[in-house]
């Protein structure tokens, strides 16, 4: 017999890999966005060191969806 586990974005996206994680997911018809957010990050400026706070939210697609014909849109957040 197999053993299913729950269904998880981070695995089937390799989110992980990115650094990277799935909070959320908006599914329509052909077209999923996975809403994700950092899970580690250098808060710390390139220029001075000091550091930031993330603030805003990245929209990126993905050009080799790998779920089928589903194509698919990550939307990024800082963690903080």
């Amino acid at each position: 017999m197999y053993n299913f586990t729950p269904p998880c974005l981070d695995t089937t996206l390799s989110l992980t890999g990115l650094g990277l994680t799935a909070i959320g997911q908006h599914h329509t018809g052909r077209h999923l966005t996975v809403l994700c957010l950092l899970t580690s990050q250098d808060d710390s400026c390139p220029d001075c060191q000091q550091r930031g706070l993330v603030r805003a939210t990245r929209i990126r697609k993905l050009i080799h969806p790998p779920i089928g014909l589903t194509s698919v849109t990550l939307a990024i957040r800082g963690s903080s």
